[in-house]
């Protein structure tokens, strides 16, 4: 039963490899957090809806050097042939200004695209991402067809925003543009917004059959005690005056911030291992409820701290609490019961540990098994 599972445990396990490879060089202390050291106006650009024949989409991200000695880029390189850079290639000094431009050659269909651009910074310790993203048509859309979710007259082109990951205590930021699918124009204020969540518009009036450019940030310490996981964020909107029940969710995954740490911590910090991270219950009648218990050791030189443990599907309950602790050196069991009335045929349950791990922050196990309906 193991074995049948092997292409999907690889892809997946893809998710627990170290997040410490995105460092440009693990062997110094001099590197330091973006944040310290260069500052872009603005790290994704969208084109919003284009057509096909309007050719090649240039755009320019410009930065600023915040640091107090000189930085270069050193390299920047695209997600795909289809994107083109260039940059700043002189070292710039603290204070002054440089740019990265992109080129996309729009040429791929009418599709949506959303391409990345991977900075390589002196003096940063990973590199800055950015992006260009917008949607591509054949011909010209009605607003009507293009923002098919709406709440109100307000148009989306899908009421859950996925922002991906987020780092504790960090704030993170995006834009959607959104429609006034109506004949008068609206006014929109967000309302019973979540802890955390930010929504501004500009403009807050939508002409008739217009469109707005919707702000969301999501500020993961603005909460009493700190989120972990899955988390979603939700708010209502008021539109011209009237609450209506439809709700934007906005997905997010919180995991450790590991920013500030230097390498001396990083290599002194926690670490995660299992001598197996699969548990197999065979095959079992529908109902039937499964104990299955994983062996994990702490093989670093700090405490391992477990902020939380979820799974990618119900059924599934940890027997134990979280934050939960484990000693340099030390051992543990993590106990879990699933209950197999909700699911039929071979399945894999993927269960993820939140954790203070700077090498792991993710950390992957597997229950695998076959329920006969």
């Amino acid at each position: 039963m193991k074995s049948a599972y092997i292409y999907l445990a690889v892809a997946l396990m893809a998710i627990c490899m170290p997040f410490r490879a995105a460092a440009q060089d693990p062997d110094t202390d001099d590197y330091l957090p973006e944040e310290k050291v260069i500052v872009f106006d603005d790290k994704i650009h969208d084109f919003g809806d284009v057509l096909l024949s309007e050719g090649t989409l240039r755009w320019t991200f410009n930065f600023k050097n915040i640091s107090d000695s000189p930085i270069v880029i050193h390299n920047v390189i695209s997600s795909c042939g289809c994107t083109t850079p260039e940059w700043t290639k002189a070292p710039v000094k603290p204070g002054d200004s440089g740019y990265v431009k992109v080129s996309f050659t729009n040429d791929q269909g009418p599709y949506p695209f959303d391409k990345t651009l991977t900075c390589y910074v002196s003096n940063v310790n990973r590199p800055v991402i950015l992006r260009i993203r917008g949607y591509s048509h054949d011909k010209m859309r009605k607003p009507v067809d293009i923002f098919s979710e709406r709440i109100g007259r307000l148009g989306f082109r899908s009421r859950q925003v996925q922002f991906g990951y987020v780092d504790q205590g960090s704030v993170k930021s995006d834009r959607i543009t959104v429609a006034n699918l109506g004949p008068q124009p609206i006014t929109v204020v967000p309302v019973e917004t979540s802890c955390g969540l930010k929504i501004t518009l500009e403009p807050s009036t939508i002409p008739p059959q217009g469109s707005a450019t919707m702000r969301i940030t999501v500020d993961a310490g603005a909460q009493p005690e700190p989120l972990w996981g899955r988390q979603n964020f939700v708010t209502k909107f008021s539109i011209n005056g009237q609450t209506f029940p439809l709700k934007l969710t906005v997905a997010t995954f919180i995991k450790d911030n590991f920013n500030n740490l230097s390498k001396s911590e990083i290599d002194n910090g926690s670490s995660i291992t299992t001598d197996d991270s699969y548990a197999d219950y065979g095959t079992v009648p529908a109902g039937r409820i499964v104990d299955v218990v994983y062996n994990i050791k702490n093989t670093g030189k700090a405490p391992l701290k477990i902020h939380k443990v979820e799974a990618d599907r119900a059924g599934l309950q940890f027997l134990g609490k979280c934050p939960m602790t484990v000693a340099p050196g030390a051992e543990a069991k993590l106990k879990f019961k699933f209950d197999t009335s909700n699911v039929s045929g071979q399945n894999v349950v993927v269960i993820t540990l939140i954790t203070n791990s700077p090498a792991k922050p993710l950390f992957n196990l597997f229950l695998t098994g076959t329920v006969n309906k």
